[in-house]
């Protein structure tokens, strides 16, 4: 009796293991791609009507990315509460790369931005998830829930150039923390910021 309690038990914590690796379907890839898609479309305001329409156009289209942004992270959970993250090792990176950044954008939400953050931390030794990815929502989180940031990576603007926002935790240490991550330096994060704003 004691050896089969034995094996049901290891069955069980290997079925728990092989259970949190689970490959999400092509079709659950699909809709992270037309969700990802979606989102940076969305993210695209049409600067002609922003001359013309000034306000009444920005927020109109803010009102629609975050219908987008809410709608995205609600499916998005399911599909984390079903088959946890989607593991670059088991899903590839683009689908991995998809939900991330609907969890990313999931700033209505922290708790659930949380939950994946420690999921994603177990799998960083493994190569399980993207490094870049991980330290983009760790700051992410930490902005949103009022805390300082390790890397750099959420930016506030002020008098025209780039500033962390919200403050750093360790200023001296930045660039170290970031190439751990495959970051480039902060300096060169804030020149590229420049280019595209």
């Amino acid at each position: 009796m004691e050896k089969i309690s034995v094996i049901v038990l290891l069955s069980l914590l290997l079925f728990s293991c092989k259970a949190s690796e689970r490959a999400y379907t092509e079709t659950m890839k699909e809709d992270l791609q037309i969700r990802f898609n979606k989102e940076q479309k969305a993210l695209k305001f049409d600067m002609a009507r922003i001359k013309s329409e000034g306000k009444a156009y920005t927020d109109s289209m803010d009102l629609e990315v975050d219908r987008i942004f809410k709608e995205n992270t609600e499916v998005v959970k399911k599909y984390f509460q079903d088959y946890s993250f989607p593991w670059v090792t088991v899903n590839g990176e683009k689908a991995s790369i998809n939900f991330w950044t609907v969890v990313q954008h999931s700033d209505h939400d922290p708790a659930f931005q949380q939950q994946v953050l420690k999921t994603m931390e177990k799998g960083l030794k493994s190569g399980k998830v993207l490094l870049r990815n991980y330290a983009f929502l760790y700051d992410r989180v930490m902005k949103n829930t009022n805390k300082k940031q390790r890397y750099g990576t959420q930016v506030g603007w002020e008098s025209g150039k780039p500033m962390p926002l919200p403050e750093l935790q360790n200023p001296e240490k930045v660039n170290e923390f970031r190439k751990e991550m495959g970051l480039n330096t902060l300096d060169e994060y804030y020149k590229f910021l420049l280019s595209i704003y």
